[in-house]
């Protein structure tokens, strides 16, 4: 019994310390992280502290896209933080986001579907805005990254 309570312990012990071995003084481990897809983006929020508003962080700044008929971006927040996604908007553009996007409940994603006339006709790039609040509603952050189609 006492060997297997020690074995668990080592193991909670080894694994919660992966993430510290994947960024050293020396770079990077690619092994020990997910390489960033550009289909799949992921939302950061730093919430405000005293005096200063919060931001978001998109894991691709900015999201570059390969050719393709259609392109589908999925972006996701933190499962177990307290935000969910508010909208997406399009600034500066003829895109309608109700029309191309959706949030997918409980509010942890928002899934656009471009079609390569889209995309070609906003080149070459498309601005985006999301927006996130808190759970209770207090606190609301926008961003405003972009997506970029390569010729």
């Amino acid at each position: 019994m006492r060997k297997s309570i020690f074995a668990a312990a080592a193991c909670c012990v080894v694994l919660s310390g992966c993430q510290t071995w994947a960024r050293t003084d020396k770079g990077f481990y690619s092994a020990w992280l997910q390489k960033p897809d550009p289909q799949f983006p992921n939302v950061f929020v730093v919430p405000p502290t005293e005096g200063k508003r919060g931001f978001l962080i998109v894991d691709q700044e900015p999201i570059l896209l390969r050719p393709a008929q259609n392109y589908r971006i999925s972006w996701a927040l933190d499962a177990l933080s307290e935000y969910k996604f508010k909208s997406i908007a399009f600034p500066g553009s003829k895109v309608v986001s109700n029309e191309i996007c959706k949030i997918i409940e409980p509010s942890k994603e928002i899934e656009c579907t471009f079609t390569q006339g889209l995309m070609q006709s906003n080149r070459p790039k498309l601005r985006y805005e999301l927006t996130v609040e808190s759970a209770d509603g207090k606190i609301v952050i926008q961003s405003d990254p972009s997506i970029v189609a390569p010729d």
